[in-house]
C-alpha cells in the first residue's frame, strides 16, 4: 500500500514479487540489526581497505558498499533501489569470473557485516552464514523451515514411496497412517532399508531405479535430443529442476556456478531432505550420488551437488564434473553432531567398512 501510494505507476504485482519469500524472521532480523550495522560498518570497511593491494580493488569494494547503501536508502524510490541491487549483482558476477577468491571475500563481507541477503548473491557455496547462534562445523542450528506440500507433491511422494518399496533389495513397510505420509515417511523407509543391511551401492541404486521409473523410458531420449550438448543445456536444466525435484528438496532458485561464474547453478535454500533427516549418510547415498549419476548417465549433463551441512543449503552445478567422494575436498569428514541415526544405524550395519562408508569416505 505504501509503495502504491508513493508511486501510482508501480504495479501491485511488482510489489508482491519484491516481498515474496521474505519471512517475518528475516524482516525482524533486518530491523533489529540496523544499530549493529551502523557500529560495524566503518571498522569493517577499514579492515577490508587495509587488505587491498591496489587502488582498483579499493575502488571496487567501495563501489559495492555504496551500491549496498543505496539499496537500503529509504530516500530513494523503489526503482532506484532495485537498480542498485542489479548493478551490485553484475559486479559480483564479473568478480566470480575473474577472481573467485576475491569474490568470496567481498561477498562474505557484504553478507556478514552489511546484511546483504544470501539470495541476492550470485553464489553462496563458500560464503559463511550470518547468525549469532553457536554452531559446530557439521551441525545446523538455524530455525527449521515449514514446508507445505501441495497435491502434486503428495502424488509424487506417494509414487516415489511405492516405487522405492518395490525396488528395494530388502522388504520395507509402508506406513498408511496419513500422519506419516510425505517426506518424513519416505526418509523413515530409507532408514529402514539401511537397518536391513543395504550397502551404500544398494541404497544409491534403489533411488536411481526409483527416479528412472518416475521419468519413464520416454523422457531421457527426448531430453537428450532437445537439451543435451546444446549451448543452453546447463542453464535450462537449472530453470526446470526446481519444478521437477522441488517435492524432495524444497524451494530453490537458479544462480551462478562458483567454478566459472556462468549460469547453470541452482541453490536449494534449505534442503527439505537434509533438514528432515539431518543425516549426512542419507544425503550422500540417497540424494547426492543418485542425482549426479542420473543426470550424467541418463540425461547426458554433468552435475556436481555440494551440500552445506551448516546452513542446510545445497548448491547444484550443471556442466561441472563431480569428483569422487574420496578426492572431493569439499566433502567434510565425520558425522553431523546431532544426527539422530549415528548410534542407531551403527547397530544395524554389517561391517566396519559399511559404517565408515555410510557417512564419509572409507579412508577416513
Amino acid at each position: 500500500i505504501f509503495l502504491l501510494s508513493c508511486n501510482p505507476c508501480w504495479s501491485l504485482q511488482s510489489t508482491v514479487s519484491l516481498v515474496r519469500g521474505r519471512s517475518i524472521y528475516q524482516v525482524k532480523n533486518t530491523i533489529s540489526s540496523t544499530t549493529l550495522e551502523i557500529k560495524l560498518r566503518r571498522p569493517i570497511h577499514l579492515l577490508a581497505k587495509n587488505n587491498m593491494a591496489t587502488s582498483k580493488e579499493k575502488k571496487e569494494f567501495e563501489e559495492l558498499v555504496q551500491l549496498t547503501e543505496e539499496t537500503k536508502n529509504e530516500e530513494k524510490n523503489i526503482l532506484q533501489r532495485e537498480i542498485a541491487k542489479i548493478k551490485r549483482y553484475w559486479m559480483l558476477c564479473d568478480l566470480m569470473k575473474n577472481d573467485y577468491k576475491k569474490y568470496t571475500e567481498y561477498a562474505a563481507t557484504l553478507h556478514l557485516f552489511y546484511h546483504v541477503e544470501r539470495i541476492q548473491l550470485p553464489n553462496v557455496e563458500d560464503i559463511p552464514i550470518s547468525t549469532t547462534t553457536n554452531t559446530t562445523l557439521l551441525d545446523c542450528n538455524l530455525p527449521n523451515v515449514t514446508y507445505n506440500e501441495n497435491i502434486f507433491d503428495w502424488i509424487l511422494l506417494t509414487l516415489t514411496r511405492k516405487y522405492y518399496k518395490d525396488l528395494a533389495p530388502y522388504p520395507i513397510e509402508i506406513h498408511t497412517n496419513s500422519a506419516n505420509n510425505g517426506i518424513k515417511a519416505l526418509l523413515n523407509e530409507m532408514i529402514t532399508l539401511v537397518r536391513a543391511g543395504a550397502t551404500p551401492d544398494q541404497q544409491k541404486n534403489t533411488v536411481l531405479k526409483t527416479l528412472r521409473m518416475l521419468m519413464t523410458s520416454y523422457l531421457p531420449p527426448f531430453y537428450r535430443f532437445l537439451v543435451t550438448n546444446r549451448p543452453w543445456a546447463d542453464f535450462s536444466t537449472s530453470v526446470v529442476a526446481p519444478y521437477v525435484f522441488g517435492y524432495l528438496v524444497g524451494p530453490s532458485s537458479p544462480n551462478r556456478r562458483s567454478q566459472d561464474g556462468k549460469r547453470g547453478g541452482l541453490l536449494v535454500h534449505k534442503c527439505k531432505f537434509l533438514q528432515q533427516s539431518n543425516c549426512k549418510g542419507l544425503c550422500l547415498h540417497q540424494c547426492k550420488l543418485p542425482a549426479e549419476e542420473l543426470f550424467f548417465k541418463d540425461l547426458g549433463v554433468q552435475l556436481y551437488v555440494k551440500p552445506n551441512f551448516i546452513t542446510q543449503e545445497c548448491q547444484w552445478s550443471w556442466g561441472i564434473p563431480s569428483p569422487s567422494i574420496q578426492s572431493d575436498p569439499n566433502w567434510p569428514i565425520g558425522c553431523i553432531s546431532s544426527c539422530p541415526n549415528q548410534g542407531d544405524l551403527a547397530l544395524h550395519v554389517k561391517s566396519d567398512d559399511h559404517i565408515s562408508s555410510f557417512c564419509s569416505p572409507s579412508s577416513t
